[in-house]
């Protein structure tokens, strides 16, 4: 159809007295309205067919209800979809559309969208919450600010997992578009176990586990993370619980915090701790046997200790390096690959 259209245009262009023979150009359809519920002063879409690319003035569309009719810009134009600008000085209500291709020269029937354009009050911003997560649903009310103005609604009925609520009000008569849903966690106490499931600290990956049904619900964007010096806490807040499914990890005040797996091999031990770390009882281990006995040797308070040494650390494949402690591990660097430098990656363990 654009061809035809296109090929009218060049016509009469070449020959004026032509237009005045021409009855009229096949009127274009409107199939869809991308955004059927907007608001005044914002850009929709019509789809549809008929539409000539590349001339958004030789459109012309009418917004038309009982009380209103006013014409609308149309910004941009392909052969399948007019954007155009609603008008600020609409009211709200529900109006037809109207599309008519007309220039001096052509000109179609109007044509009208088989759905009306519904215009509401904006739509608030996505809601604050003041929690993320709760135990019981009575504690839905206190997740969400009490903004007078404002109405929330669930987007399903509430399940155990991952939910989502949306707020409105109402101007004019009129509802507001819903705005962008936030979400939230409905955990109950009896039907989780009693801890987060950490798979990874950096970055955080955390899951609530059903004990049920053993569902796990990434609870990654909402858990909360302290930090001491020896010690690591992860949990979730809900109104009635600060410190909800509260998983902690207790830290050794030494680790290693690198190995040199290629020539020379050395390992970097790292005290985390505000105290000076004996060593004397400790060594180094692989998985096959000790590799390096500490005799006098200790580490500072928040300092580190390199040991150059031959550790027996595999540089073509997997290995592991453990620190000992009077026969009990306190740390472990596992790997399987080495970075440019030769030194070990390590392997991100719970």
């Amino acid at each position: 159809m654009n061809y035809i259209i296109y090929l009218l245009l060049v016509l009469v262009v070449l020959n004026p007295a032509l237009a005045r023979r021409i009855k009229g150009i096949p009127s274009p359809v409107i199939n869809q309205i991308d955004k059927p519920l907007s608001s005044p002063n914002t850009i929709i879409e019509l789809q549809g067919q008929g539409f000539i690319k590349g001339m958004p003035n030789a459109h012309k569309v009418i917004l038309t209800n009982n009380e209103q009719k006013i014409k609308a810009q149309v910004i941009k134009a392909n052969g399948d979809m007019l954007r155009l600008q609603i008008p600020p000085e609409l009211s709200y209500g529900d109006f037809d559309i109207y599309v008519q291709i007309k220039t001096r020269l052509l000109k179609s029937k109007r044509s009208k969208s088989s759905e009306p354009l519904l215009l509401r009050p904006v739509a608030p911003a996505k809601p604050d919450l003041n929690y993320q997560t709760i135990q019981h649903q009575s504690e839905l009310d206190y997740i969400y600010n009490n903004d007078n103005e404002l109405d929330y609604e669930l987007l399903d009925e509430i399940k155990i997992g991952e939910n989502k609520i949306q707020s409105f009000y109402y101007q004019d008569g009129f509802q507001s578009i819903k705005s962008e849903p936030s979400n939230f966690y409905y955990l109950p106490e009896l039907a989780i176990e009693n801890q987060l499931e950490i798979n990874s600290e950096l970055p955080i990956e955390s899951f609530a586990v059903n004990k049920f049904l053993g569902t796990k619900y990434d609870v990654s964007p909402v858990t909360n993370t302290e930090l001491n010096e020896l010690s690591r806490h992860y949990y979730l807040k809900t109104p009635s619980r600060e410190r909800y499914l509260e998983y902690s990890i207790e830290l050794s005040p030494v680790f290693i915090e690198q190995i040199h797996v290629t020539e020379p091999e050395y390992a970097l031990i790292k005290n985390r701790s505000s105290t000076d770390f004996d060593l004397s009882n400790c060594n180094f281990a692989d998985s096959i046997r000790d590799r390096y006995q500490f005799t006098n040797e200790t580490i500072p308070a928040k300092s580190q200790l390199r040991i150059e040494t031959n550790l027996g650390l595999n540089d073509t494949g997997a290995d592991q390096l453990k620190l000992k402690c009077s026969e009990i591990s306190i740390d472990q660097f596992a790997y399987d690959k080495l970075d440019e430098a030769g030194f070990g990656i390590k392997l991100r363990t719970r």
